[in-house]
């Protein structure tokens, strides 16, 4: 079995259809130059991953973005807090040299710069994926988005096995 099909079936067997749907998201950006070599007019659009707080959203975020990651550095060097970043850096990042950007926490209260940024990020920025608590604003700026809805869980002891597996194969 190759190393990419195993992680996927760990990714389903820890967080179902929602798993595979992230990892399916991350392969539609893996074919982005080619999506644009055709002249599709088409970009990746931003994944969210919404959820209540324990449902695993940060950690499926963190094994989508071990994917990405280059050699030697950890998944959460792509990890931005988005409640403490002015609008300026949330500019920076959605437009920056990244290949990955993860901005966790989108909530109501975020001031509207830092969501017009996310709105009008450049074709040519990073991959986006943010996570967020149910029912906030992240309706604002799905007219570019994939959400990806986590249902409220308690990881079973099997599930805590299976993450420990996930951390060791990212």
């Amino acid at each position: 079995m190759k190393p990419i099909e195993k992680y996927a079936l760990l990714l389903e067997e820890v967080f179902d259809i929602e798993g595979v749907m992230a990892l399916a998201w991350y392969t539609l950006h893996a074919h982005r130059s080619w999506i644009e070599e055709k002249r599709f007019d088409m970009r990746v659009p931003i994944l969210i991953i919404e959820g209540v707080a324990g449902s695993g959203k940060t950690e499926l975020a963190q094994a989508i973005a071990a994917v990405d990651v280059p050699e030697g550095l950890r998944a959460k060097c792509a990890f931005h807090c988005l409640p403490t970043m002015t609008s300026a850096v949330v500019r920076e990042l959605v437009n920056g040299n990244a290949s990955l950007v993860v901005l966790e926490e989108l909530r109501d209260g975020i001031p509207n710069e830092s969501i017009k940024s996310i709105m009008e990020r450049e074709q040519s920025g990073p991959l986006l994926l943010i996570t967020s608590q149910d029912c906030c604003e992240s309706s604002i700026i799905s007219d570019d988005c994939i959400f990806i809805r986590l249902p409220h869980r308690s990881f079973t002891r099997r599930a805590h096995e299976l993450l420990d597996e996930l951390h060791v194969e990212m």
